[in-house]
C-alpha cells in the first residue's frame, strides 16, 4: 500500500503561502542535505514514498510565478528550486535508503526531465489533471501516478487524456449543497450558500479555455430559491453561447417542483440543445429513493419542455438495481415516450456509502441488452443501456449520434424504426 507522508505546514516568508516541510526542503531551503534528512525521517516513520516537487517555469508561467512569489525570477529559482543535479542526488539517495521518490511536475517539460532522472512515480493535483500536454507526457512514461484522489493506474491516466481529447465536460453550478436528500445521491444536504453571481461568466470562460465542443450544465436542487435557480441556469447558458457559439449545450436540471411553471420557461428561453431531467427510478420506489420529488411531475417537466421547444432534444435517465422489477422499467420507458422524450440512459446503481440506499442486485449485461432493444422498439431515437452508463458520460458522442438519427428520421418521416444505440463493447473498441 502506498503511503504519502505530510509533515505539516511551515511558513517560509511574509505574504507567502505555507508549504509542507518536505516540500520546503526542496522549494525554499535550497539544501539537498536537508531534503535527504527529510527522506530519512519519512523512512523512519514507515513511509513508502517521499514527495518533492519540481518547477521548470516556461515563458508563459514566468509572470504568474513572479507575481505569486515576489522578487525576480533569478531569486525565485535560487530559493524555490533544487537543481536538476540535486534531484538526481536525491533520487539516488532515496533508492539507497529504500524509499521511493514521488515528484510533482508543474509543467510538461519537467515530466521528461524527472523521467530521465529515474523518478519512481508522479503526483498530480486537480490542476495537472486538466493539463492535456502534462497528462499525455505522464501517461507516456508508464510510471505509477498518484492523483489528488488516490492511486491511479496508467489506464486511468490514459482515460483522463482521452476525456480531455473528447472535448466535453460537465459543470455543476449553484454550489455543492442540495436542499433535497435523495437516498442514492452523495451530494451533501443542507442550507446552500448564496448564489455566486460571477459563476456564469467563470463557467463560460472555462468552456472557451478548454475548447469544449459539448458541455453539460447541471446543478444541485435549490428549493431555497424562488425560481429554483432557473435564471442562474439561463445566465450560464447565455454566457457560454456568447463566449463559445459553436459549443452545444445540454442542461441536466432539477425538477423545479416548488418553483412554478415559469422556471422551466426561463431555462428553455436560453435555448439549450438538449434538455435533460432524470426520472431516476420507478414510481413505486420514489418514497424511499427520491422522497423530495414526484414521478408524474418529472414526466410533466419533460413533456412541457418539448412543448415549449419542439426542436430541442429531450433526454432522461434511470438507474436499475434499486429494487425495481423489469416490467416496472418497461412501464417507465412507456411513460417517457408518452412524454415525447427522445433518448434515454439506463445504468447500474452503485451505493455511494453504507448510509445510502443499498444495491438490491447487480443487473446482468444481458438484461441491459433487453432493455435497450425494448427502448428502441418503443421509439427512442437514442438509447444507452449498459452497467456503466451514466447520464453525462459520453454526452457529446451521444448527442452527435442522436442528431444523426433525428436527421434520418426527418428525411424519411415514414420510417419509424430509425434509431441509434451504442453498446459498452462498441465504446471500448473505439478507444
Amino acid at each position: 500500500m502506498i503511503k504519502e507522508i505530510n509533515f505539516g505546514n511551515i511558513n517560509i516568508g511574509e505574504n507567502k503561502p505555507p508549504v509542507t516541510i518536505a516540500e520546503a526542503a526542496v522549494e525554499h531551503l535550497g539544501s539537498v542535505k536537508v531534503a535527504m534528512r527529510m527522506a530519512e525521517t519519512a523512512k523512519e516513520i514507515g513511509a513508502d514514498m517521499i514527495k518533492y516537487q519540481m518547477h521548470l517555469p516556461d515563458e508563459e508561467m514566468i509572470p504568474d510565478v513572479i507575481k505569486f512569489w515576489g522578487g525576480s525570477l533569478d531569486e525565485i529559482l535560487e530559493n524555490y528550486n533544487l537543481s536538476i543535479d540535486d534531484h538526481k542526488l536525491l533520487i539516488d539517495y532515496c533508492r539507497e535508503i529504500g524509499i521511493q521518490y514521488l515528484c510533482t511536475p508543474f509543467c510538461p517539460e519537467a515530466v521528461d526531465v524527472l523521467n530521465d532522472l529515474g523518478v519512481d512515480a508522479f503526483k498530480t493535483g486537480s490542476g495537472e489533471l486538466t493539463n492535456l500536454p502534462m497528462m499525455e507526457r505522464i501517461a507516456g512514461t508508464g510510471k505509477p501516478v498518484i492523483a489528488s484522489t488516490g492511486m491511479c493506474t496508467l489506464d486511468e491516466i490514459e482515460e483522463t487524456v482521452q476525456f480531455l481529447n473528447d472535448k466535453d465536460a460537465t459543470f455543476m453550478i449553484m454550489g455543492t449543497i442540495c436542499t433535497r436528500g435523495c437516498a442514492f445521491c452523495n451530494v451533501a444536504t443542507g442550507r446552500p450558500d448564496t448564489l455566486d453571481v460571477f459563476e456564469p461568466a467563470r463557467v463560460a470562460n472555462a468552456v472557451k479555455k478548454m475548447g469544449l465542443r459539448h458541455v453539460v450544465v447541471t446543478s444541485v436542487d435549490r428549493d431555497d430559491l424562488k425560481d429554483g435557480g432557473a435564471e442562474h441556469f439561463a445566465r450560464t447558458l447565455r454566457s457560454i453561447r456568447q463566449k463559445s457559439p459553436d459549443t452545444t449545450i445540454e442542461v441536466l436540471t432539477p425538477d423545479f417542483r416548488l418553483s412554478g411553471p415559469s422556471a422551466l420557461q426561463t431555462v428553455m428561453s436560453a435555448a439549450p440543445d438538449v434538455f435533460n431531467h432524470n426520472i431516476e427510478t420507478v414510481p413505486r420506489l420514489y418514497p424511499k429513493v427520491r422522497p423530495g420529488a414526484r414521478y408524474f411531475h418529472s414526466l410533466w417537466l419533460l413533456k412541457r419542455a418539448k412543448e415549449i421547444a419542439p426542436t430541442v432534444a429531450t433526454k432522461s435517465g434511470l438507474m436499475v438495481g434499486l429494487g425495481e422489477e423489469f416490467e416496472e422499467v418497461l412501464q417507465v420507458l412507456d411513460d417517457l415516450r408518452a412524454a415525447d422524450v427522445d433518448f434515454v440512459t439506463i445504468g447500474q446503481y452503485l451505493q455511494p456509502t453504507p448510509q445510502h440506499h443499498p444495491v438490491a442486485r447487480y443487473v446482468h449485461p444481458g438484461e441491459f441488452k433487453k432493455l435497450e432493444r425494448a427502448a428502441l422498439g418503443k421509439g427512442f431515437l437514442m438509447v444507452s443501456a449498459t452497467p456503466l452508463t451514466r447520464s453525462s458520460y459520453h454526452a457529446e458522442e451521444d448527442f452527435r449520434l442522436f442528431s444523426s438519427a433525428r436527421s434520418l428520421k426527418l428525411a424519411n418521416s415514414n420510417n419509424n424504426n430509425i434509431c441509434h444505440s451504442k453498446s459498452e463493447k462498441e465504446r471500448r473498441n473505439e478507444k
